[in-house]
């Protein structure tokens, strides 16, 4: 059972963005550093079988119909009809390979595993450009094509050939792209100058990022159906225990065996700093001279023979000896090397200590850790709004996206701080909040913080209207910004070539970078990010907007003419269903807890439920709540989100001030899609009953 919680939330101050800088090096290093370059990651001997991968990540979906089956009558007979769309899986939702949008772009074809087809929207509305110099009009490239390929040095090729115009270019890759660059360039004023490379392209450097990436070390293995990639799920010298890293000595044990100094500089090339918390710098909130961890050989032996672990016979942690796996996405070298560094270090200090390191493709990793069956792995984030709750929420809640891995006993005091800190009514005693949750998670060693850098992109010399956004989903950014020079190979294509796939083409689904950089382009949000700021928003979907005198109600002003790519013309009520929508979805580890908490104050759908029902308490399953919490969770959603096609208005009513609500406007979860094709492909009909 889980405790029913409520968050208020009050109105959050905004930071600007600056460059960061450098941290000092660690005491103790290694006498010889782990090589930059990955090696190649052997298959495990227990690896997870075939069946352990959704055919659709790997297969061609098909045109059959994926709606959901109706919820156990069993457990609650008279269960309103909504229920039946909560929670899919991501191939179970009705748009998983489908779109219509009002984009700049229409989805041409997606091959999962092998990549996407775009083409430009002939009926795309905008006619001015929304901020000087930006762009207008139909896209200026009628096709944009999305390969997906893991090998580093096929992409590169594709780069040296001119075959694609921008590849996901690693970190510790960077060296090598120099050396065929031959423009610096600067993103803000676009001012290009010669560069040493022997080649044809251009380089952006010194980005500041909105992101961050870190190890999580799971303290709530789910073992249900079998857990490969925890060996024996013994504590025998072939496994280790569900509750493995609950143990805070094994927390700090793996702490004090990652090697900052060799990850920041041969794979960030020194460009980056070590993170000492979940807040990232700068910000409200981030403590520059808060405690953080240093690589230790002999404290992290210390700890793990400190462990309380011990084998059914007795025998200590260190004596016994353990085996688990470490992922990662396939494609991603860079988590490679640090699940590397992980597996060299810890074998070091103990020879019985084994770790084996390997890949799954981006859709089979995400369910894996959605599903909670990865003890360690490696992920980032990309904040949704410019404020440190949704750096805490996502790392640290209980009803976090990475929530689980802080222990269960300390979830209910770091769920308190957090309230605490997004109520505290003034900046200093936020401040003071949050250096108290960066204390403890130092203190209880929650997560490996690893370091936040300046990213770079590289582009063909031919690629026109690059400008740098850290909020867009997609490292390659907003593809309707770009051009192309007459002489460019293939000048009507944006070819871009990465790793990694989308999950789903649901938007009131998906939360991942892949995904997410496609449905930016495919579908039109009420509000979006003014050129490169991270904070200022234009009128979008929605051409204007008022904001009440105590700061809870927001009637968007729908702009009229806007057309869906299957046709039809959007209403005040698209947009009304679309969150309305996603509210009641509400999956797990999905975005819905940005909205629910400022609209309801509780976290989830289910939350909501429970309350409704008279509830002390929410049920781990949403068919054990009363049908009448279920239906007034329903109606609370659809008072919150009012349309009126008369008007043309869409009304937000908010449970308390919420600062970043425009923001989240911005993102691809707020976008208007066509109810009546929604509901044609099988989806909710939009009723409570």
């Amino acid at each position: 059972m889980k405790k029913y919680l409520s968050i208020a939330l009050v109105s959050l101050t905004l930071v600007a963005i600056v460059a960061a800088c450098g941290g000092a090096a660690p005491a103790a290093a290694p006498t010889q550093a782990p090589a930059a370059q990955p090696t190649a990651a052997t298959q495990p001997t227990n690896a997870p079988q075939a069946t352990d991968v959704p055919p659709t990540a790997m297969s061609q979906p098909t045109a059959a119909s994926t709606q959901p089956t109706q919820a156990p009558a069993a457990s609650n007979e008279a269960a309103p009809n909504w229920l039946k769309w909560h929670d899919p899986a991501a191939e179970a939702s009705e748009l998983f390979n489908k779109a219509n949008g009002t984009g700049p772009y229409k989805l041409g074809s997606w091959k999962p595993g092998e990549g996407f087809e775009l083409i430009a929207n002939e009926n795309f509305w905008l006619k001015e450009p929304p901020w000087t110099g930006g762009p207008s009009g139909i896209a200026r490239l009628p096709r944009v094509v999305i390969k997906e390929v893991d090998e580093w040095g096929t992409r590169f090729a594709a780069l040296q050939a001119g075959d694609a115009d921008y590849v996901t270019v690693n970190p510790e890759f960077w060296p090598q792209v120099d050396e065929v660059s031959a423009k610096d360039c600067d993103a803000v004023t676009g001012e290009c100058k010669p560069f040493t490379g022997k080649g044809d392209l251009k380089r952006y450097r010194g980005l500041a990022q909105t992101s961050a990436t870190d190890v999580l070390l799971n303290a709530n293995i789910n073992t249900e159906g079998g857990n490969n990639y925890i060996g024996s799920g013994a504590l025998d010298g072939n496994g280790i225990p569900a509750d493995f890293f609950d143990d805070v000595h094994i927390r700090k044990a793996f702490n004090y065996c990652f090697d900052w100094d060799t990850y920041i500089k041969d794979v960030w090339q020194g460009e980056a700093e070590q993170r000492n918390g979940a807040v990232i710098n700068p910000m409200l909130g981030y403590n520059p001279n808060g405690p953080k961890y240093t690589l230790d050989l002999d404290k992290c032996a210390e700890e793990f023979k400190a462990a309380s672990l011990k084998a059914e016979d007795g025998t200590p942690l260190w004596d016994t000896g353990f085996y688990m796996q470490i992922t990662y996405n396939t494609g991603n070298t860079t988590r490679q090397i640090i699940a590397e560094i992980i597996k060299r270090n810890i074998e070091q200090v103990n020879p019985k200590f084994k770790v084996e390191v390997f890949a799954l493709p981006w859709p089979v990793f995400l369910k894996e850790r959605t599903a909670q069956k990865l003890p360690v792995y490696t992920i980032g984030w990309g904040e949704d709004y410019h404020d440190p709750h949704n750096w805490v929420v996502p790392y640290l809640a209980s009803y976090g996206t990475y929530g689980s891995g802080v222990p269960k006993d300390l979830q209910p005091q770091m769920d308190e701080l957090i309230s605490k800190a997004v109520n505290a009514t003034d900046s200093a005693e936020r401040q003071k909040v949050y250096e108290e949750i960066q204390k403890f998670t130092y203190d209880n060693a929650i997560h490996i913080w690893l370091a936040q850098g300046l990213t770079r992109r590289y582009f063909q010399d031919w690629v026109e209207g690059f400008y740098y956004n850290p909020s867009y989903s997609s490292d390659s950014g907003w593809y309707y910004q770009y051009s192309k020079a007459p002489n460019a190979k293939n000048p009507d294509t944006f070819n871009y070539v990465t790793f990694g796939d989308a999950e789903t083409l649901d938007p009131n689904w998906s939360y991942e970078a892949f995904g997410g950089g496609v449905l930016q382009n495919i579908y039109d949000p009420l509000v979006w990010f003014k050129k490169d700021s991270v904070t200022e928003v234009v009128p979008w979907l929605a051409e204007k907007w008022e904001i009440s005198p105590d700061g809870k109600t927001y009637t968007f002003n729908i702009r009229k003419g806007v057309q869906f790519h299957e046709g039809g013309e959007l209403k005040a009520s698209d947009i009304a269903y679309s969150l309305q929508r996603g509210l009641l979805q509400d999956r797990t580890d999905g975005p819905q807890n940005l909205f629910m908490q400022p609209l309801f104050d509780v976290p989830s759908i289910k939350d909501l439920a429970a309350q409704e029902a008279g509830m002390n308490e929410t049920p781990e399953d949403i068919h054990d709540i009363p049908a009448q919490g279920l239906k007034a969770a329903c109606e609370r959603v659809q008072n919150a989100v009012k349309a009126d096609d008369t008007n043309n208005t869409v009304t937000i009513t908010l449970n308390r001030p919420f600062a970043p609500w425009l923001q989240l406007m911005a993102g691809y979860w707020s976008v208007g899609m066509s109810k009546d094709w929604v509901i044609k492909q099988g989806g909710w009909d939009g009723t409570c009953n």
